[in-house]
């Protein structure tokens, strides 16, 4: 096999296996998944790599002369790069102390700053390649100073994941994990590399741990992340309906089922609205007041009291049947007429009276009645209706009682 099938293949892997990292949609890469960017920056170092390492098998083939010594140039350079970037995604990954963030960076770049100058000074002097007359590749002094300082650096990554990784003990020990050994296994080929200079022992190391690190770190991270999301999408649910559950609670009265004075006062504030945009048609309000309950409640106690009440707001939903009941008090009752229930009111009200008069009830509830229409003319709001059938209740209650 071709010395740059290696890359090739590598460079395939990579970009399948990474390619919602590499090339994010318009939402961007993972926003939850840690220290993304770095990955991402690192990811493309690696990718650059690939290509100069392809590129290289390519022209040696061809011994290209000036081409193939300026391709590996490109190729230590595109290594220290990624070596650089390698180590700001495990020093953001780990989110240890500052002091080792800070120190292991410094370090890292110190290693690539130095592998850039000995590529620049030997484009002068050889010092770490040269290739011969038959342009032959030929590794010197440098280059296996470099490739000796980056194995260093792989193990004291792969040492601060492990000691990371036991000193938590949190529940991402196992990608922690993963990252160590991802220094170790970068190491050891490293090491293989020092021995043998003309085999794509980089591009495999790195095909190697990028398939680890998205096995083992970067789809755990994205599972976790989906995990969080759907808790939260739970968690929210459950307060969606723990609020809807209030709202019902505080829209309904307790006693009789039928709308609260909350509801009433908010149903009166959007017919308010209406009639002041001209929008409100044929309304009618109609109030009710029970006769008679605190007797009932003096004399028969309150739980009577309060069989009345239901039984007073079971007479008036069941009459009323297309309007929306409020219990506005503790005896008082309104509903809003419209439509079909305004049409036919005149004859439900007395529908109503009838149930009232019937003295073979089990419970013998009476109830006072008022009822009053919309006028476009002179009325401003809900408040001025409602005063008028309120009104008209209590002069009946009281010729009544006459």
């Amino acid at each position: 096999m071709s010395y740059y099938s290696i890359g090739m293949i590598a460079a395939a892997i990579l970009l399948i296996i990474n390619h919602d990292i590499l090339f994010p949609g318009k939402d961007g890469v993972h926003p939850s998944l840690p220290a993304r960017k770095e990955y991402r920056a690192f990811l493309f170092s690696v990718l650059a790599y690939y290509i100069t390492d392809i590129l290289w098998g390519l022209l040696d083939e061809l011994r290209a002369g000036s081409l193939l010594h300026a391709d590996t140039s490109l190729y230590f350079i595109a290594m220290a790069a990624s070596i650089f970037l390698w180590s700001r995604y495990i020093a953001a990954y780990l989110e240890d102390s500052v002091a080792y963030e800070h120190t292991f960076r410094r370090i890292a770049l110190g290693i690539t700053v130095f592998q850039a100058a000995a590529v620049a000074v030997n484009l002068f002097v050889p010092v770490m390649f040269r290739f011969d007359e038959a342009n032959r590749y030929h590794a010197l002094v440098l280059r296996y100073v470099t490739l000796a300082l980056q194995i260093g650096l792989f193990i004291l990554s792969s040492v601060h994941a492990f000691s990371v990784c036991v000193r938590e003990k949190s529940g991402r020990g196992k990608r922690q994990r993963t990252i160590g050994f991802f220094g170790l296994s970068m190491a050891g080929i490293l090491a293989l590399q020092l021995a043998f200079p003309l085999l794509p022992m980089y591009s495999m190391g790195f095909m190697i741990g990028t398939c680890l690190l998205h096995a083992f770190v970067i789809e755990e991270e994205k599972e976790e992340t989906w995990r969080i999301m759907e808790e939260t999408v739970k968690r929210e649910a459950e307060q969606a309906q723990a609020l809807s559950s209030a709202r019902r609670l505080a829209y309904t009265d307790p006693l009789t089922g039928v709308r609260s004075k909350l509801a009433y006062t908010e149903a009166a504030e959007e017919k308010t609205r209406q009639i002041r945009e001209g929008e409100l048609g044929n309304f009618a309000v109609a109030v009710f007041d029970m006769d008679g309950l605190k007797q009932v409640n003096d004399t028969l106690g309150h739980k009577t009291g309060d069989l009345y009440i239901r039984e007073a707001s079971r007479m008036i939903c069941t009459t009323f049947q297309h309007s929306p009941v409020f219990r506005i008090g503790g005896d008082e009752f309104a509903a809003f007429l419209e439509s079909h229930d305004f049409e036919h009111r005149a004859e439900l009200i007395e529908s109503l009276r009838e149930q009232m008069a019937d003295r073979d009830r089990e419970i013998p509830v009476t109830v006072s009645i008022g009822i009053s229409e919309y006028n476009p003319v002179r009325d401003n709001g809900v408040q001025d209706i409602f005063e008028r059938a309120d009104q008209e209740m209590y002069l009946l209650k009281h010729a009544d009682r006459e």
